[in-house]
This record gives C-alpha cells, structure tokens and sequence, in this order.
C-alpha cells in the first residue's frame, strides 16, 4: 500500500496524536524509491485471525418467535442462558424463550443459515390435540348460556310521580323465541306492579309456554301452550291454564306474518269464591309487520268460549311497536297496550283490564 504525499504527509498523520498511537499498532511505513510503503503488523494479522475464528466458533440460539442471535454461550442453566454477543455484549434469555442451542467447536465451520422457526404451540391451555381441539365448539359469551340459541329479550319500563300524589308503576318481561324446521317454542314472562300513596293497587304476574310443532312442506302445524297468571286484586289470584290444537299460516314472508289457531283446553281458578276447572274453546291469532329494518308492528288476541257455561268467555289480546335503536343494535324502545275481558267477575271487578305500557328492551 503507497502512501501518496510522500514522507511529508506521512508525518503530518503521525503528528495528529489519536493516530501517532494507533497507527503504528497496526500499519508500519517503509520509504522505497517508488515512495512509502503500508505493511500490516504483527497485531493486525493476529485480530484478523482471531475475529476470523470467533465468527467461524460461533454458537447459535434459536428463539420462540424464530429469531436466531449468535455469540459465544458464557453460562447455560434450567432458568436462563447467558450469551456473549459481538454487537449487543452480553444478553440474558429466560430458559422457556430457546427453541434450540447449536454449541459450535472451534475447529467446526459457520453454521448454514436456516429458516425462521415458528412459536411453539401454547398447549397448557388446552389439553386436546390439535385434531380435536378445532372440532370444539366456539365458547358462548352470551349472558344466558342456557338459551344459547334462543332470541332473547328483557323488557324494562317504568314511571312515577311525587307531589299531590305519589305514584310509581313498574313492568318487567323477560321474552324468547326459538324455531327450526320441526318446532316453534316461545316462551314469556312478566311482572306488574303498581303503588299509589303508598298503597299497592296492583300486583300481577304471569308466565307462559308455546310450542308448535311444524310439518314439512306445509302450512297446517299442531300446537300445545300452557300459562299460570297470578292477580293480587282478582276473586281467583292464581290460574293456571292448557290448551292444544292446529294452527295455519297464512302469510310467512319477510314483511308479513299471519298465522290462526283452533283448539280447546282448560282452566283452573284457585282461591275463593272460584276453585273449578272449566273447559274451554280456543279461537286465536297473530299477525307481524315488519314496517321497515328497524321497525315492526305485532298484534294478537284469542277469545276463550267456556264450554260449560254458554255465553260465557274471556279475551286477552296485546299490540305493540317496536323502535330498534340506531347506534345500538341491541337496544329497541317497545310501546305496547295489553287488555283482558272477562265475562264473569266477582264483587266490584271489572270486566276490562288495560294496560298501557313503554319499556327498554334488550336482546341477548
């Protein structure tokens, strides 16, 4: 290696003094006549040969995430694996993040390049393989996992007042609904109560069960239903009631739904004066319009002919709009109106009984 400048220039590097005392460590000058001449020392070889053979020694650590670092292994234990790097000196890697360790001899050669390996599987937390584990059903995150394929819905309205008078008026419903090719199940459950200065004046609840059971290719279906009612301020207070018969559907479309049943049952009234079984007819329908997405329009009524007593019967009938929610899909406002007529009625009842109702619905 010349050194242009000749030995002038040579002197002017030397007189800079970080490079008087590296320089010659590694390089000495000699004058020719061709001009000055760089040889390498004695010291430069050895570093070359001996960062040569660290590189050629060096071992190999293959992480979990597939990365791969190579240095020189100091300490390996059950916990931990200390490893001298060139670049990044000495590093600690927990025992549980090393896929493999390749320990290269020092007369052994570089070790080829392999791929990124992949993560460890993590099976701690589940001890199926992995044949069985992707036939395993999804987890259900819904809050009544025991309805996991039912529709759903908890109804909440109330209303009050306080001053001249105090008021306050609560209903709660709890709703679901359940359907595939063979059977239809709806099931409904409501509580009603109401106080006017400081006096009940109304305490109701009833719980019902439906179930159609659906013919192929056909609008004719069956049907059985049960229903219990408890009413503080009625002569009977619990009833408890059965039905089964047909049914038809009409119209089962996307806007519209209309469906009729035909068949007869009994009811029993617990509590004095009444504690009978009557026969009855059953005479009903539905009918469902769905207005829009977001909207839909329900009403139904049955009429009960008593079957001992003609003339004699009772009607329950219900309607209701219900407002899906634009930012919540599963919120909807409900507004709705319940009547009961009955024919027969003990002291001052009534032969009507209406409710008008608003509520907060939730679906699960």
């Amino acid at each position: 290696m010349s050194i242009p400048g000749g030995p002038h220039a040579h002197a002017a590097r030397l007189s800079h003094p970080a490079r008087a005392l590296s320089f010659p460590l590694l390089w000495s000058a000699t004058s020719t006549a061709e001009g000055w001449v760089m040889t390498p020392s004695r010291s430069c070889i050895a570093l070359t040969i001996w960062f040569g053979f660290a590189a050629a020694s060096a071992d190999v650590v293959v992480l979990t995430n597939g990365d791969l670092l190579t240095g020189h292994v100091v300490e390996s234990t059950a916990d931990h694996l200390l490893l001298h790097h060139a670049v990044l000196g000495a590093i600690t890697i927990p025992a549980d993040h090393v896929v493999s360790l390749e320990i290269t001899p020092p007369d052994a050669s570089p070790p080829a390049a392999q791929p990124p390996v992949p993560p460890a599987p993590d099976t701690t937390s589940d001890p199926l393989d992995a044949d069985t584990a992707t036939l395993a059903p999804p987890s259900d995150s819904r809050v009544m996992p025991f309805l996991h394929d039912w529709n759903t819905q908890l109804e909440l309205g109330f209303n009050g007042s306080d001053g001249n008078s105090q008021v306050f008026n609560l209903r709660a419903a709890i709703k679901a609904n359940q359907q595939d090719e063979s059977h239809r199940w709806r099931f409904d459950a409501s509580y009603y109560i109401s106080n006017n200065d400081g006096e009940r004046s109304a305490d109701e609840a009833t719980i019902g069960l439906l179930k159609d059971w659906l013919l192929p290719d056909a609008k004719w279906f069956y049907f059985a239903q049960g229903r219990f009612d408890y009413d503080e301020f009625q002569a009977w207070q619990r009833r408890a009631s059965g039905a089964g018969g047909i049914g038809y559907q009409f119209i089962d479309n996307d806007t519209w739904n209309v469906l009729g049943r035909l068949g007869a049952g009994v009811t029993k009234e617990l509590g004095e004066p009444a504690d009978e079984l009557r026969p009855e007819a059953l005479l009903g329908g539905e009918l469902t319009w769905q207005i829009s997405p977001r909207q839909s329009l329900g009403a139904r009524s049955t009429l009960y002919p008593d079957l001992g007593e003609f003339g004699d019967s009772r009607i329950t009938s219900a309607a209701e709009w219900v407002l899906q929610l634009d930012r919540f899909d599963d919120l909807s406002l409900k507004f709705g109106i319940e009547h009961e007529y009955e024919s027969i009625t003990e002291d001052d009842s009534k032969h009507n009984d209406v409710k008008f109702f608003g509520a907060l619905v939730i679906d699960f």
